[in-house]
């Protein structure tokens, strides 16, 4: 049911955690909103299919 989920590979999933990583080392709270638009952005960057709303720029809170 539902939208098929967002498969990140292994070294894709090291890159965006270590993004997220850099963020809170330099103080930026962590919120899952904060969250969620960093993997939105990282799956824009890297063009990987996905099936968050494009209009708001952000991936689903079940996501």
């Amino acid at each position: 049911m539902g939208r098929k989920p967002i498969f990140l590979t292994e070294d894709q999933e090291n890159n965006l955690c270590g993004r997220i990583k850099r963020f809170a080392k330099i103080g930026l709270p962590l919120t899952p909103k904060f969250i969620r638009k960093q993997a939105f952005l990282f799956c824009e960057k890297f063009d990987l299919k996905h099936t968050f709303n494009s209009t708001k720029r952000i991936a689903g809170a079940e996501w």
